[in-house]
């Protein structure tokens, strides 16, 4: 914050600003894999379908500018690896599993959470390879929805210590 110093309003002094810690989690390293789950895939209660419902809107384009965003605000290097379509939260390692990415991006219709938008799994210790992971509620008219916005924000959910439904 920039502050004028009283009663010197053209001299301007700086106030350093509290420590802050970055919400991002705890991925091992500076690198996290990313995949895009293969229409098919098990995916929480239903089969991920975003190519076939999203592939119109160039859906991997936003995500990946939505990743590119993140790496200069986290320092994180994201890197696409294949999906192999395994069942969502499949058993194996949270990070570094070679049968899809560290967050594995998909869609299906939720009729849980119709208005839900999108959903995101913490990073690990999730426990599970459903850390990172980012769901698209294929429910929704994705042509009147900013798509770029919420990938933003869900990929932020999947940095977070928390992750989050929203």
């Amino acid at each position: 914050m920039i502050r004028t110093r009283p009663g010197r309003s053209s001299s301007p002094s700086v106030e350093r600003l509290e420590p802050r810690e970055a919400p991002y989690g705890s991925w091992s390293g500076l690198t996290v894999s990313y995949s895009f789950a293969p229409d098919g895939a098990e995916w929480s209660g239903g089969t991920s379908a975003a190519f076939a419902k999203l592939g119109h809107l160039a859906w991997r384009a936003a995500i990946k500018r939505a990743l590119s965003h993140w790496t200069f605000a986290t320092g994180l290097t994201f890197v696409e690896v294949p999906d192999n379509g395994s069942p969502f939260g499949s058993s194996g390692k949270a990070q570094g599993d070679p049968r899809f990415g560290d967050i594995r991006i998909g869609g299906v219709v939720s009729p849980t959470s119709p208005q839900t938008l999108a959903w995101a799994y913490g990073p690990p210790p999730h426990g599970t390879t459903h850390a990172g992971d980012v769901t698209f509620n294929l429910a929704h008219d994705w042509t009147k929805v900013d798509l770029f916005s919420v990938a933003l924000h869900e990929l932020g959910r999947a940095q977070a210590r928390d992750g989050g439904r929203y």
